[in-house]
């Protein structure tokens, strides 16, 4: 196996506004504007090479998908150049645009592979616009929960979130220059310039109707990324000059943008019980001012936000409410009027 160090990325200072509390002071509530440091952002090694390629993971669905998969006949890799890609949840949309799309370009650059000569094993479940997006790359994909036999490309991130300091370089490509080049050409531009991304289900605005009311009046126009196809997402990034965006997987794409396009400005509302520094990174890597709004906290989430012998996870997905005065301000804060 070969070797690529991954030097850590140093992040620059940014602001994180809160909602507004008597936190500040006892008789006039107001939002706390919390200055985030510098900081580095953990490399690590991509060990890469090739070899006979792994078992597939185990389903997650436990002892009758467990019984189906064992029942499969194995596949056999058409050529050295198969990726198979079926760990760390390729079936999420983030997971496959920022970790192992990059991965593979990636280890194609070092090998000299044209990303199109590859082929990319991915889950039976896979859904649609991951597939999709491959597509839209130029890659080819099978599908499949049976074992893949034969020699194929292998590789290893040490730890797995050590690309993170330098996927928005992996991504940058020659083999990418014409597949995206081909999105913007073929994407309908009648786009609007001012974005925002909203959820549905869990993770979702509470006060999702006057936080969008209050964007419109800005001119913002509100999108559902799972509405729009693969194309259209990346597209949107692509066009857009200042994105809304509740934290999730809608903000994938951002890894995609040119420094040098039009998106300037990211205002991300972070759910208190899901706190994370990755779309701040990545807006910084491309070019993209980044500022941060986190929603109001509730009493469940005091307790375990002080626990530091566990993950904090368990209101992750919570639905949660927007402060409408820190969206004002971290407006005011970035001057975008």
């Amino acid at each position: 196996m070969q070797e690529l160090v991954i030097s850590p990325y140093r992040t620059d200072p940014a602001w994180l506004v809160t909602a507004a509390s008597f936190l500040i002071d006892r008789v006039v509530p107001d939002c706390e504007r919390i200055h985030l440091p510098a900081h580095d952002v953990q490399g690590g090694r991509l060990h890469y090479g090739y070899g006979p390629l792994p078992a597939p993971a185990p389903p997650k669905r436990r002892f009758a998908a467990l019984r189906a998969q064992a029942t499969l006949r194995p596949v056999e890799a058409p050529h050295r150049n198969t990726f198979d890609l079926r760990r760390n949840t390729p079936t999420n949309w983030a997971h496959f645009l920022n970790n192992h799309l990059p991965i593979v370009f990636a280890v194609c650059a070092q090998f000299d592979i044209d990303p199109q000569q590859a082929l990319l094993v991915l889950p039976g479940d896979t859904p649609a616009y991951i597939t999709g997006a491959a597509d839209l790359f130029g890659l080819t994909v099978l599908t499949t929960d049976a074992p893949v036999r034969g020699e194929g490309v292998l590789y290893a991130p040490e730890p797995w979130t050590s690309i993170r300091p330098v996927r928005h370089a992996w991504v940058r490509s020659p083999a990418l220059r014409q597949p995206l080049a081909r999105i913007d050409a073929q994407t309908p531009r009648a786009a609007p310039s001012r974005i925002f991304l909203s959820r549905r289900g869990t993770r979702a605005p509470l006060n999702d109707a006057a936080l969008t009311d209050r964007l419109q009046t800005r001119g913002f126009t509100k999108v559902y990324p799972e509405d729009l196809s693969p194309a259209e997402q990346i597209a949107l990034f692509r066009r857009a000059e200042a994105i809304v965006a509740i934290h999730g997987a809608g903000l994938a794409p951002l890894l995609y943008v040119e420094r040098d396009g039009p998106l300037r400005h990211l205002v991300e509302i972070l759910h208190a019980g899901h706190m994370t520094d990755v779309y701040r990174v990545m807006a910084q890597q491309v070019g993209v001012d980044w500022i941060g709004v986190r929603g109001r906290l509730k009493p469940e989430y005091i307790e375990g936000a002080y626990d530091f012998g566990k993950v904090y996870k368990t209101h992750s997905l919570d639905n949660f409410e927007v402060d409408l005065t820190a969206l004002d301000t971290a407006f005011e804060m970035i001057g975008l009027a």
